[in-house]
């Protein structure tokens, strides 16, 4: 009886540390620039030219995709401030601009809100400095892109080509997400 205990909780013992042993290697290789770490955000593969657009940020200052871009990898994310999980994401967003210091790399965030105003009013009520903000108050960009609802994240390669779609809110701030980003910066 006790033998038959020890030889259960050996079993456990060895099937829990082979279990984590998977896990643990798993973790390693979805954070390698390996072209598969995307895949562990659950995104929908695109592959098709980004459509190209020109709108004003936050100082009216008009801004066009390709141009912005200039041959870097960039998350182009659409939001609102009256959408709650976009709201849930917006601090990540923030860590994902801190710790991506390639030079390879560009963050563009695209407001649905009805006004510059606005999305400025908002920042300055929550004390957040702005991100890299248009505002699309016609919601024809988000559209041309496939956008269903809100929030909605696009990876654009270096040559323009739209890799990957994101659905609903991220952790853009975690080790596996920018390990995602930094895949298609090295795929060049």
């Amino acid at each position: 009886m006790i033998g038959t205990r020890i030889l259960s909780y050996g079993s456990f013992a060895v099937i829990t540390a082979s279990l984590l042993t998977l896990y643990a290697t798993a973790v390693r290789s979805s954070t390698k620039s390996d072209g598969m770490s995307c895949y562990s955000l659950s995104p929908v593969q695109v592959n098709t030219p980004a459509p190209d657009f020109t709108l004003n940020d936050l100082n009216d200052k008009t801004v066009t995709l390709s141009k912005y871009r200039e041959g870097k990898v960039t998350l182009l994310h659409f939001w609102a401030t009256w959408c709650p999980p976009c709201l849930e994401e917006l601090p990540s967003l923030y860590r994902l601009q801190a710790s991506m210091t390639d030079p390879n790399f560009r963050l563009l965030t695209v407001s649905m809100d009805e006004s510059n105003k606005v999305v400025q009013d908002f920042f300055t009520k929550q004390n957040l400095p702005a991100l890299p903000v248009l505002v699309d108050p016609s919601k024809k960009i988000p559209t041309s892109f496939g956008t269903t609802k809100l929030p909605e994240t696009y990876i654009i390669d270096k040559q323009g080509i739209v890799r990957f779609r994101f659905v609903n809110k991220r952790n853009w701030g975690t080790p596996m997400a920018q390990a995602c980003i930094q895949s298609v910066i090295d795929r060049g």
